[in-house]
Parts: structure tokens; sequence; C-alpha cells
């Protein structure tokens, strides 16, 4: 989550950043990637919703809290996939219930989703 959410939405915003870290640090260039970049939210305060973001946030939190389902949606082979393969499906799902309730509540995450 970043409260600079919707500047860094803006490429024109990225670009003016990138100039002045290129220019503090002494680099050629740099480059920022805001990808990953929502509002801050707390889906707690949504989780009792009755819509497709409450349950979405409900079925999150036992993916969250129940590593047999988290387990269940994994394919035959995980690819890449570290030994404790629910600890790796888990860190998959750090952040997602914020970016998810930014997105479903269309605050603005800058790539028009």
């Amino acid at each position: 989550p970043c409260p600079l959410h919707r500047e860094l939405g803006l490429e024109k915003n990225r670009r003016v950043l990138e100039e002045d870290v290129a220019a503090r640090l002494g680099l050629l260039a740099a480059e920022v990637r805001s990808g990953d970049v929502h509002p801050p939210v707390d889906p707690d305060a949504h989780r009792d919703r009755q819509d497709v973001l409450g349950e979405a946030l409900c079925m999150l939190g036992e993916l969250e809290s129940d590593p047999e389902a988290l387990l269940d949606l994994r394919p035959e082979e995980l690819a890449g996939a570290p030994r404790d393969e629910a600890a790796y499906l888990r860190s998959l799902l750090d952040g997602m219930a914020g970016e998810l309730t930014a997105r479903m509540l269309d605050m603005g995450t800058g790539d028009g989703a």
C-alpha cells in the first residue's frame, strides 16, 4: 500500500522521480516500477459485505489460515516451488487482500483495471 499510488500511476510522475533519483545518487539512469502499488485500505472493514468483495475476502482469509485448503489449489507439479509449498503459496497471498480491496473498490490503481 502506498499513499502516493495515484501519482505513481502517472508515467510523467514516474519519469520525474527516475530523473531525481538518478541525479541524487549520481547514476546514469534509474527505473521506477509501480505495478504492485495500490492505495492503503483496510480489507477487514469490508469482509462482512454481502457482495463479491466480501466473499472474495472471506475466501482469501480461509486460504491464509488453512494450509490444507491452500495446498488443494496447487497444481500437481508446482514449478520452482521450494520444499515448503504451503509457505511458498502463503507468500503469494501477501498483500493480496489490500490490493483486491483497492481494485474492487476502484480506488485508482493507475492501470485502469
